[in-house]
């Protein structure tokens, strides 16, 4: 028997040595696992939460967009930060006054500019029929969201979330102005603030007394005034006693 018909019968009594042991393993592993050691071909899912508990009945809360928190970092806020941040718009963007619109208009002087107001540049629709000025926060609003606040722009920028680079960017586009417009101040108290706080001051000005008129100040006299003259009346005057 030469090598080749040795290596030919070698390779028969390994296949079917292969065939009879792994042909079991192979259907018990494809009907479920082995032994203990199930194998999980699936995502299993969380568990939902009790009905009782607040995951299920209290919804998620965003909060959404607020000017007024923008408004109070005007005061941290700066124009070297600002114009850090605009170098996101630089390329869509021109701020030098008298310069050349770009993929956008450009920005000299765009704080009190009226909405789609720079002659040569094609507007949207949509920002044109919103018409108005570009105040300090509708530019907060359309920095935050530019799609968001006026759905239809033109404008690809997805936004800035961060409010502190809103209200840098802001005092930089202040700065873009011969007569540059002032930042709003953070509003002191809303007028709910104000409301709620009315009744606490009535309530602390009102008499401690229920019922009756105030008591009248510490030194005037008015109090004892009146039971003097009563007791006066009531008590009997005594006549003198004289000899005869």
């Amino acid at each position: 028997m030469d090598s080749f018909e040795f290596s030919k019968i070698s390779a028969a009594v390994l296949t079917a040595l292969l065939l009879i042991f792994g042909t079991p393993v192979l259907l018990k592993a494809l009907r479920g696992g082995y032994d203990d050691h199930s194998v999980q071909v699936a995502y299993k899912l969380p568990d939902p939460p009790d009905a009782g508990s607040t995951e299920a009945t209290a919804p998620a809360v965003e909060e959404g967009f607020q000017f007024q928190n923008v408004a109070t970092l005007f005061s941290e806020a700066s124009i070297d930060s600002g114009q850090g941040v605009f170098k996101k718009c630089s390329n869509c963007h021109t701020v030098n006054e008298g310069g050349r619109n770009g993929i956008g208009p450009n920005l000299w002087n765009v704080v009190g500019r009226g909405l789609g107001a720079v002659e040569g540049f094609n507007y949207s629709s949509a920002l044109v029929e919103k018409g108005g000025v570009w105040d300090y926060e509708d530019l907060a609003k359309f920095l935050h969201k530019p799609k968001e606040y006026i759905s239809g722009t033109k404008m690809a920028f997805g936004g800035l979330r961060s409010d502190k680079d809103i209200a840098n960017v802001l005092k930089y586009l202040q700065s873009l102005s011969s007569d540059p417009k002032p930042l709003p101040e953070p509003a002191a108290a809303t007028p709910a603030d104000t409301e709620a706080a009315a009744p606490a001051q009535e309530a602390e000005a009102a008499p401690a007394t229920e019922g009756g008129d105030a008591a009248p100040a510490a030194g005037t006299g008015d109090a004892a005034a009146p039971a003097d003259k009563e007791a006066g009346q009531d008590k009997p005057q005594e006549k003198p006693v004289t000899s005869n």
